[in-house]
């Protein structure tokens, strides 16, 4: 069984103040307790170069979370899927999901074998 504890967020916004950020925060952001947001301010050149530091600046916040999603605000997150999804695998694989994801070092620097990072292309 999956805890909300287990799971860490990062998320890539605009602005905290966007209509995007705005509906996270009303429908399925609350549900989970850690959450790092990453606000690009700019245009997609910046957040691309943003989306690299999120891994490691999310595992250095949440060093003890067993799974770590990122996602950007346009992304609706169902906790019941993702919980469900989560309950089959093995924390102590090493993983990295998603389509087109490089690992961005993860594995090699900051990962345990209980680490799972999880793109938004699964849920």
């Amino acid at each position: 069984m999956v805890l909300v504890a287990q799971v860490a967020v990062g998320v890539l916004t605009k602005s905290r103040t966007s209509e995007r950020y705005a509906a996270l925060e009303a429908t399925w952001l609350p549900h989970f307790g850690q959450v790092l947001v990453f606000e690009s301010h700019t245009e997609m050149a910046r957040a691309q170069q943003v989306w690299k530091y999120i891994p490691q600046r999310l595992y250095t916040r949440f060093p003890h979370a067993a799974y770590y999603l990122i996602v950007d605000d346009d992304v609706f997150i169902s906790r019941a899927r993702l919980y469900e999804y989560l309950a089959h695998r093995d924390q102590t694989e090493l993983a990295l999901y998603g389509p087109g994801f490089c690992d961005w070092g993860v594995k090699q620097r900051y990962a345990r074998p209980s680490d799972l990072l999880i793109s938004s292309d699964l849920i």
